[in-house]
């Protein structure tokens, strides 16, 4: 993967670009499959469903392990040489397929397809590309991304699983693999149509936003970190990265609260809220946070776990957020910071709109904006429930601002200019 940043003299990055280089092997019969129908089933596993032929599955399925390279194939899907047969089912396959990746091309008839099935398919390096103007269901049991990957809404919409049992796996590596290979990958949506995830994202690794089209995330236990994230360069340190286009949470979806989220500074980067309140370990950058109806916590600390599950340590993750803040609700809490272990500081330098009461409940906290807090009046306050709290007008702004707090509390209120 690589990834560019334009970085201001203040630290704070701006705009992204994610780029994952890979070979395409359409130019390469052998490393293509095709599938046809041909025997008239809906059955994955059929050979003479495939333009391989009866030897598909001998170069396509990789005896069910998943860091398997050297014959794997991308496979083609085309709704208008289909046979008829659109609901494609994995469950009768002998193993776990491992496939380069999966393409959908241009059609002009023909119904959507849909992958079903209770087998696994582990997705290498060509990812998931829909080049077609309808919408494509992958629906199997569980989608392991073998490496980072693209998927791609470029001619038209994908769905991804279903809530029930549908599982996204990122960062799946080989059990034979030297630990010092990172267990983490980097899955980057984009195109110009909407991708939807149901499915429960979990594993390790980090997802970012590309492109025009919005990203769905739906599912109520989303849990995906990166375990390996004192190793893995430092502009993948964010486990969410919106740099373009909007990521959409779903009424029931959640985050792993030890995400990061990194929204870059371009007129289409948003992260859109619902209605269910949401807790996350930081927040930086400088496009648009939308609350909607709910409120998120900033906890600025996570504890990693190795994949054998213990302890790696405990992290601080400060927040610097320049963007904007809207939606909200009046009267609510919509937006709670905390100083985490090492009294870290949160830092809001954005144009904000929003409604609701902030809670600053320890460290310091930094005004960058005279706007940075909301709007103001009644049901929009900011309150110090606790204490002891340093709010720091940077720039010796008029804040329209009224404060709330315990008078037990120690807050301190300092003007700077210059």
């Amino acid at each position: 993967a690589v990834i560019v940043e334009a970085e201001g003299a203040d630290g704070t990055r701006y705009a992204a670009y994610t780029a994952i280089l890979v070979f395409d092997p359409l130019s390469s019969g052998n490393l293509t499959n095709t599938w046809t129908g041909g025997a008239g089933s809906n059955s994955m596993p059929t050979g003479t469903n495939w333009s391989a032929g009866n030897s598909s599955w001998t170069t396509l399925v990789q005896s069910g392990t998943e860091n398997a390279t050297e014959t794997r194939q991308l496979l083609i899907f085309n709704r208008a040489s289909a046979n008829g047969q659109f609901q494609i089912s994995t469950t009768n396959m002998p193993n776990n397929p491992s496939v380069l990746g999966l393409r959908f091309v241009a059609a002009s008839s023909g119904s959507p397809f849909n992958l079903t099935g209770s087998k696994r398919i582990y997705v290498g390096p060509m990812g998931i590309i829909n080049l077609d103007s309808v919408q494509h269901f992958t629906n199997v049991a569980q989608l392991y991304t073998n490496g980072s990957q693209i998927w791609d809404a470029a001619g038209g919409p994908l769905l991804i699983g279903n809530t029930t049992h549908t599982l996204i796996r990122l960062g799946a590596r080989g059990s034979s693999a030297p630990r010092f290979i990172p267990e983490s990958s980097v899955l980057t949506i984009t195109g110009n149509h909407n991708v939807t995830i149901n499915g429960r994202i979990e594993g390790n690794g980090a997802i970012i936003k590309e492109g025009n089209g919005t990203l769905f995330l739906n599912n109520s236990t989303n849990s995906w970190s990166d375990s390996d994230w004192p190793w893995t360069p430092a502009a993948l340190h964010e486990t969410l990265r919106i740099h373009r286009g909007t990521v959409q949470m779903g009424s029931n979806a959640t985050l792993a609260n030890t995400t990061r989220v990194f929204i870059a500074q371009h007129p289409t980067a948003t992260w859109a809220l619902n209605d269910r309140p949401l807790v996350i370990a930081n927040l930086n950058g400088g496009g648009t946070l939308d609350l909607a109806n709910a409120s998120l916590t900033l906890t600025h600390d996570f504890v990693l776990n190795s994949s054998n599950n213990s302890t790696i340590g405990m992290y601080v993750a400060p927040t610097n957020f320049r963007g904007r803040i809207q939606g909200g609700v009046s009267g609510n809490v919509v937006l709670t910071t905390r100083a985490g272990s090492q009294n870290l500081t949160t830092t809001l330098s954005g144009n904000s709109t929003f409604l609701g009461r902030v809670q600053v409940m320890s460290g310091n906290l930094i005004i960058g904006h005279s706007n940075a807090l909301g709007a103001a009046g009644a049901g929009n306050e900011t309150e110090v429930p606790n204490g002891p709290v340093v709010i720091l007008n940077g720039n010796g702004m008029n804040i329209p601002e009224t404060l709330s707090h315990n008078a037990a509390n120690t807050v301190a209120l300092i003007n700077q200019r210059g």
